[in-house]
């Protein structure tokens, strides 16, 4: 009697247990990756993706000590015999500066935008209408048109407004802290236009606090000579402008 054998059920292919092992690690790592990203989603999503680009600092204002460093967040400000106008164009310098001692003319010609904070600062710590007639003490920065406006002559106020906040003159010994916000709006090869505004205190010889505030913004433009740059022209910079 003979007897068939039934064929025997192929076997499935059963996973190893360190297959199940990475499978599983796996698995964690797909969820710990999505909670990650919902995550940072959720944290900078008031910011645009996508760009190089960043919005300018924000302005910083003097430290009460009167300080030419900003105390909040931003670049810190640049001694004005460093600041290189180049960088205007890509970005806002914030350029410390304090009078006295003047600057010299021949450093602040150096640089367009040195040679515009030089003689706004200057304008604003002294009282063109005070000068003696024939005499300008700010001309080493000024085109030769513009210092005859700025030279008072006998029974003639000053020429052109420079749009400044007017401090007078500085008070014997005391000391004006600038701090200048300035970029570059439009440059070519002997023509620079910079936009600034600064924040002034001036502190009395015994150190109290004589004068704090914030200037217009003011458009500067500087035009380049046989000895350097000169200011050609100053004005109030248009309102919601630069």
């Amino acid at each position: 009697m003979s007897s068939s054998a039934t064929p025997a059920r192929p076997r499935r292919p059963r996973l190893s247990r360190g297959l199940k092992l990475a499978i599983v690690l796996l698995a964690l790592l797909v969820v710990l990756a999505t909670c990650v990203v919902v995550g940072q989603s959720g944290r900078f999503s008031g910011q645009s993706t996508g760009g190089t680009t960043s919005s300018p600092p924000p302005r910083a204002s003097l430290t009460s000590s009167a300080s030419p460093s900003p105390e909040n967040s931003g670049p810190p400000a640049t001694p004005w015999q460093r600041v290189a106008w180049q960088n205007g164009v890509r970005r806002n310098l914030i350029v410390g500066l304090r009078y006295p001692p003047k600057p010299a003319g021949t450093i602040a010609r150096a640089d367009p935008v040195r040679v515009g904070i030089a003689f706004v600062a200057g304008l604003d710590s002294t009282d063109p209408s005070a000068w003696k007639p024939g005499v300008n003490p700010l001309k080493g920065y000024l085109s030769a048109a513009l210092a005859r406006q700025y030279t008072p002559n006998k029974g003639a106020g000053n020429g052109e407004d420079s749009g400044a906040s007017g401090g007078g003159n500085l008070p014997a010994g005391a000391t004006a802290s600038y701090e200048f916000y300035c970029h570059v709006v439009s440059h070519a090869a002997a023509t620079v236009v910079s936009v600034c505004s600064y924040h002034v205190t001036t502190r009395s010889a015994a150190g109290r606090t004589i004068r704090d505030d914030q200037s217009v913004s003011q458009r500067v433009t500087a035009q380049h000579g046989r000895d350097g740059w000169r200011v050609s022209r100053i004005e109030a910079a248009q309102s919601g402008g630069d």
